[in-house]
């Protein structure tokens, strides 16, 4: 538990988190190795350790997406980073402001209808009863797990 929470804190720092885990390929050719499927490359793998990477966005990022907005240019991030390291490049580069409330949320499918289970890194600061509305045009997509 304390491990997960260091993570989570080194995440929302802004790092990104690798792991790092090997086995000894014996009797195996560099040819054998690089036709192997993922999935059988991946079994029996020992653990090393933890890499945590470092990559600040350019210091010209937020006045650009500041005179983006003056602008009146809608700005957006799409990503593939862990969202807490998302959440914390979007407030290092002004794209959204650093006492704006951050809401994580996933769609689950409840019976025949969808809802929206919010898990924020901010939840605390949510008003109470807080509601997510207007969810119609995620009908007919599968669910995130």
């Amino acid at each position: 538990q304390r491990r997960v929470h260091g993570l989570a804190r080194h995440t929302r720092s802004g790092l990104r988190i690798l792991a790092l885990a090997c086995r000894p390929l014996k009797g195996v050719t560099v040819e054998q190795a690089r036709a192997m499927k993922m999935t059988d490359a991946e079994l029996g793998l020992n653990f090393m350790g933890l890499a945590l990477l470092q990559n600040r966005p350019k210091p010209q990022s937020a006045p650009v997406i500041d005179e983006l907005r003056r602008a009146h240019m809608r700005c957006v991030m799409i990503t593939g980073d862990n969202i807490l390291t998302a959440c914390n490049v979007a407030r290092e580069c002004r794209l959204v402001d650093q006492d704006d409330v951050i809401a994580i949320a996933r769609c689950v499918q409840d019976g025949g209808a969808y809802k929206m289970v919010v898990e924020a890194q901010d939840c605390d600061k949510l008003p109470v009863g807080f509601v997510v509305s207007g969810l119609e045009y995620v009908r007919g997509l599968d669910p995130v797990p």
